[in-house]
């Protein structure tokens, strides 16, 4: 004890709390390397590139068929390091704009997710393994493992976090739908051709980038597959009309 008069010791320091928050399972792949999150300013840029399979016709065409309303039918891909990385017939790597040049479809919105330090030869490797696991031509499913999955999956490697969850909820709000059900292996059947016509191959990878336009050429004209699968429900809608 100390001497009877001596002056107290002072109080020993207590070190704060570390504050840490551990991100969600789902939120960030466990394989994913240290990268620059959303709101760094540093890095390189990573775009979502939204486009519409629909040419516009998807709000009348949606709500028709389906009782809801469907402002668009996305199409998505994801800008980085000078070129566009989207599933179709499998994963394709393009120069910035070579995608509306080969598709005729433009640009409806692009988004900016954020900024990643990986580098690119990185980012490669990892589209080169869910490719082969995950995203073949192949996997495709238009309902439950689409373009937009891929892009969410490739935001989430660079950033830790994803792509806007209404973009991934499409699927499920048109299954939900009075005909979503009925309609179901419809869909599944004209979405593969589909997605597989809008792949133009990694050969273009080595041409010089380009910034994607939002304005379209020529007046777009949606795909063949895409009027076609149109037609089908419509006679599909009729029929369970008549039906009823």
């Amino acid at each position: 004890p100390a001497p009877a008069g001596a002056p107290a010791a002072p109080p020993a320091a207590v070190a704060p709390a570390a504050s840490v928050v551990a991100p969600a399972a789902s939120a960030v792949p466990s394989a994913v390397p240290s990268a620059a999150s959303a709101g760094d300013g540093a890095g390189e840029p990573v775009v979502l590139y939204v486009y519409d399979l629909s040419g516009g016709a998807a709000r009348g065409m949606a709500q028709a068929l389906l009782g809801i309303d469907v402002e668009i039918i996305p199409h998505t891909g994801v800008g980085v390091f000078g070129r566009e990385y989207y599933f179709s017939g499998g994963v394709q790597r393009e120069p910035l704009g070579a995608f509306t040049a080969h598709s005729g479809l433009p640009v409806h919105q692009t988004l900016e997710l954020g900024r990643t330090s990986l580098p690119r030869e990185v980012f490669d490797e990892y589209c080169d393994e869910v490719g082969a696991a995950r995203f073949s031509a192949d996997a495709y499913s238009l309902l439950e493992n689409n373009c937009n999955h891929f892009s969410n999956e490739c935001a989430q490697f660079l950033l830790g976090v994803g792509i806007p969850q209404h973009i991934l909820d499409l699927p499920r709000a048109v299954l939900a739908s009075p005909m979503g059900q009925m309609l179901r292996p419809l869909l599944e059947a004209m979405g593969r051709p589909l997605n597989a016509s809008l792949g133009h191959g990694d050969a273009a990878a080595a041409a010089p980038p380009t910034q994607p336009s939002p304005l379209p050429q020529p007046p777009y004209t949606p795909p063949a597959g895409v009027l076609a699968a149109v037609r089908a429900e419509e006679e599909a809608a009729a029929a369970a009309r008549s039906a009823a």
